[in-house]
């Protein structure tokens, strides 16, 4: 098996999609704690929103092929 096989396999994709998404919910949790957040805050949340959302649309396109 050559090594770009090994490296996109479902498998491997979706375990570094599901620690992408764990991160990113780590991220927005962290910012959730705050009282406020500046413009800048609000910016990176809405950010992180979308990579999440994205990684969760992926991981599912990925089950679908395992399936």
């Amino acid at each position: 098996m050559s090594q770009q096989r090994r490296t996109s396999s479902p498998e491997i994709l979706m375990d570094r999609l599901a620690k992408r998404h764990a991160s990113l919910e780590e991220q927005l949790s962290e910012l959730s704690g705050h009282t406020y957040l500046t413009p800048r805050e609000l910016r990176l949340e809405k950010r992180l929103k979308k990579e999440k959302l994205a990684a969760k649309d992926e991981m599912q396109k990925v089950r679908t092929q395992l399936a």
